[in-house]
């Protein structure tokens, strides 16, 4: 029967004990060999020693008659008692051990043990790793007298049984060389079972000696494949001594880590930096790994999904990839990528605490870590495997707090109108890929989207659309490979754009507008500029045209559809008498009086807008007093000036910004720094810089209005 392993595998080696206890005879020099040992033993079989004269031959008479005989030494007490008594030097005590197997000549002690508390002792002559072979007495036929010394085969496991003791034989056997011993890796997960190999020449015992971080946790006695489970992390080594009863030899010592998986949550976001460098890691457009500048894109955030072996599968936002070891690669250098899930161990990670950071251990690799390339900090440095060495290129911190999740842009809307473009901006989000754009014509985002642009480039933060008039909804989702989330609701209007004319008749006057989305009937409101009151008010209209008359004066007008989009005020100035006026007539009434006069004056006083094609009497290009006074003296017939009276055809009034009676250059300047928004304009000058009358004023009409002084000229 195999023998089983004990309570206790640990042996002790005791050394230089104080012999107060007992009486001891003195020492004799002995040239007895392990063997003779076992001889003298064997030779002694059949006979009845009785060394201390009481209760006949008992087991501890034999050994005592032994060690005096041939030691000069014996021991008092019952045989349990060598367990405990102290030993001259020289001499050894070893406690059974797994793996352990006697020596001939060795003095097998048991304990007490249920029915006799003295123990027992013998001689042992052969020994296997299931069995020995030991001379005792009263064993055979026992008895309280005692029985004659026998042969007994006994196993390993019998109650009681402890070790032996091994006296000072002089040595027959070669001394201990060669001590080996070897580890199954260099990197553990705590709780694991670690296992040795070892072996000497010559040896017959071995102790196995384990450090964690420079203090000894074991000393034991062991077989030649050792195993232990560690459940503390830490940096260890290991040796061993190998022995037999003539020497020892020392092993050289091997170095292994064990290291506990943590655990950091179960799904969570997180960005990886560098502790070093502190910049993340980030996958590339080739799936490659590097650090890089933190821009907070999905490309340098990862998805921790824990796994039921302690490991955690690491998922690229932009991608929806996996951190991943090329190829299930364990050599160093081996490239870290992004790969897609393949459910191999390439693409698993323990990750451990160390010095204020974290390692990446993959399982495929286990003895190796993720490592930044020559520990250096520059944008595109690579990340690959290597060994172990707890430089800074291999920690790592995990910062996975709530600002780095996906969370939702805010938008805002700046309308434009059917000739300009609405401007849509929005706020940043942490860990986006791209943005998606949608936008609704009518109310509730029913139906599929008016128009959508799903992929604006991360960073992209406003974009300019040129929109149809009418009512819009929109919103914009930042999206990464993981998540998408819809920002706020923005309700706008795009305005129609509306334009003016008056029959070349001098009839009527004619709108015109933009068509507005979804609109069926509009609604035409003409107010007077400066009263705000409405003049006349037109409804049902099926076209986006109508003509009516007006009076001479200034108005405004508004254009709204039935599905309640209003376009802007269009201002505008009606003159009927603008096809044939005359010089002086200032009011366009057809005569020449102080009315005339008294506008004039008012213009000088105030600045309102004045024809100055009619105002300048005199020709001078000026208008001012002088103007007036000729004006007057025409009046009272004492002004011979051919001007004055004198008929004149104005067509239109378009593009003089400067109210000289004529257009040039000087209006173009005007028009220009109007568009630049270095001067404002009245509501009159913004009618006339509306030069091709599309509503919108911009460089289309001062490109226009210089076409017309090009063809004068």
């Amino acid at each position: 029967m195999k023998k089983q392993v004990k309570k206790t595998v640990s042996f002790f080696i005791t050394l230089s004990l104080i012999f107060s206890l007992f009486t001891l005879y003195p020492l004799q020099a002995s040239a007895m060999t392990n063997q003779e040992g076992a001889n003298w033993a064997l030779a002694r079989v059949g006979q009845w020693i009785d060394t201390d004269g009481y209760y006949g031959a008992q087991c501890k008479d034999f050994v005592n008659a032994f060690t005096q005989e041939n030691f000069g030494i014996t021991f008092p007490g019952n045989a349990c008692d060598l367990i405990y008594d102290a030993l001259p030097s020289g001499w050894q005590r070893i406690q059974n051990y797994a793996e352990f197997i006697p020596e001939p000549g060795d003095i097998a002690i048991w304990g007490g043990w249920n029915g006799n508390p003295y123990g027992h002792t013998g001689i042992i002559i052969s020994a296997n790793i299931n069995t020995f072979e030991s001379v005792d007495q009263n064993w055979v036929n026992s008895s309280s007298n005692g029985s004659a010394a026998a042969r007994v085969t006994h196993n390993y496991t019998r109650p009681a049984f402890w070790g032996v003791i091994r006296p000072p034989y002089q040595s027959n056997i070669p001394a201990v060389s060669g001590t080996w011993l070897t580890v199954n890796g260099s990197t553990f997960i705590a709780g694991s079972t670690v296992t040795f190999n070892l072996g000497a020449n010559n040896a017959n015992g071995y102790t196995i000696g384990i450090d964690k971080d420079g203090t000894r946790i074991i000393t034991q006695g062991v077989g030649t494949n050792p195993s232990f489970i560690l459940n503390e992390p830490g940096n260890y080594s290991a040796y061993i001594t190998a022995s037999n009863s003539s020497s020892e030899q020392d092993s050289a010592r091997v170095y292994f880590r064990v290291f506990r998986p943590e655990n950091l949550g179960t799904d969570f976001y997180a960005v990886i930096l560098n502790k070093n460098a502190w910049k993340p890691i980030g996958s590339t457009d080739d799936n490659n790994v590097t650090i890089q500048t933190e821009q907070g894109i999905s490309s340098q955030l990862w998805k921790f999904e824990r796994q039921s072996d302690s490991t955690y599968e690491i998922k690229n936002a932009k991608t929806g990839y996996n951190l991943d070891v090329y190829n299930l690669g364990t050599a160093n250098y081996t490239n870290i990528q992004v790969w897609p899930d393949n459910n191999f161990d390439a693409q698993r990670w323990y990750i451990s605490y160390e010095k204020d950071g974290y390692i990446f251990i993959p399982k495929c690799a286990i003895n190796s870590v993720m490592d930044l390339n020559a520990n250096n900090s520059e944008d595109g440095t690579n990340i690959h495997l290597y060994q172990y060495n707890g430089t800074a290129a291999q920690i790592y911190a995990i910062y996975g707090q709530d600002d780095i999740q996906l969370k939702s842009a805010t938008l805002s809307v700046t309308p434009g109108n059917s000739k300009t473009n609405t401007n849509f901006n929005w706020t940043k989000t942490y860990g986006e890929s791209y943005y998606s754009l949608k936008i609704w014509n009518g109310k509730e985002l029913v139906g599929e989207p008016y128009y959508i642009d799903s992929n604006i480039p991360q960073n992209t933060l406003a974009k300019e659309i040129q929109l149809q008039p009418g009512y819009y909804e929109a919103y914009v989702d930042a999206v990464n490979y993981f998540n998408c989330k819809k920002s706020n609701t923005v309700s706008f209007t795009v305005k129609p754009t509306v334009k003016t004319y008056i029959d070349k008749t001098k009839t009527s006057i004619t709108l015109e507008w933009e068509q507005v989305l979804n609109a069926k009937l509009y609604k035409v409101n003409i107010y007077n500029k400066d009263t705000d009151e409405l003049v006349l008010s037109k409804e049902n209209i099926e076209t986006v045209d109508c003509s009516f008359t007006l009076s001479n004066g200034s108005y405004y007008i508004v254009i709204s559809s039935d599905n309640n989009v209003s376009s802007d005020k269009k201002y505008m100035i009606v003159n009927m008498n603008y096809a044939k006026s005359i010089i002086g007539d200032i009011n366009y009434d057809g005569y020449i009086t102080m009315e005339d006069v008294e506008l004039l004056m008012q213009y000088l006083a105030t600045g309102n807008y004045i024809d100055k094609r009619i105002a300048d009497v005199n020709n001078d290009e000026l208008i001012d007093v002088a103007d007036a006074i000729q004006i007057s003296r025409f009046i009272n017939g004492n002004d011979t000036n051919y001007n004055i009276g004198k008929e004149i055809t104005l067509d239109s009034l378009l593009g003089d910004l400067n109210s000289d009676g004529k257009i040039s250059v000087n209006d173009v300047t005007e028009l220009q720094m109007y568009i630049s928004q270095s001067k404002d304009f009245s509501d009159e000058q913004k009618m006339l810089a509306d030069y091709n009358q599309d509503g919108v004023i911009d460089i289309n009409d001062v490109t226009d209005i210089q076409r017309l002084i090009a063809n004068m000229n």
